[in-house]
């Protein structure tokens, strides 16, 4: 859902249902309990956010040293924004401010499959 409202706010909220326990859910029940995807998953936004600044150095995140007077990214929230996207590929989704300057917007970070796939537990198809 996209909601913006006379402002440069920006709001993007994401529900996952799992219809047949009739619930809603969160990024780590889609891992085993004894599984630590933030970890793996931390590491390649990290990794992402570095080489799209070294690509354009006009992006801007906040890890390693350029906090700018904010607490810099090192792990995804237990609650973190994720959704599927048309290939079934995770997306991590960051709120604006939360990883970097305003001027960025909603930071999405596609993660590959290999990144998480040991802890897995369900087919992004399933989501849908």
């Amino acid at each position: 859902v996209y909601r913006e409202a006379g402002t440069s706010g920006i709001e993007y909220h994401f529900y996952h249902i799992d219809k047949q326990q009739g619930r809603l859910m969160q990024l780590a029940d889609l891992f085993r309990p004894d599984y630590d995807y933030q970890t793996p998953i931390s590491a390649e936004i990290q990794a992402q956010m570095r080489q799209q600044f070294r690509d354009n150095p006009n992006m801007s995140y906040w890890i390693d040293g350029n906090g700018m007077g904010t607490e810099e990214f090192e792990r995804i929230a237990d609650d973190q924004s994720f959704y599927f996207d048309d290939k079934g590929d995770l997306v991590i989704v960051f709120e604006k401010y939360d990883v970097a300057p305003g001027y960025m917007g909603c930071p999405e970070f596609v993660i590959p499959r290999e990144v998480y796939q040991d802890g897995f537990l369900l087919s992004s198809t399933r989501l849908n």
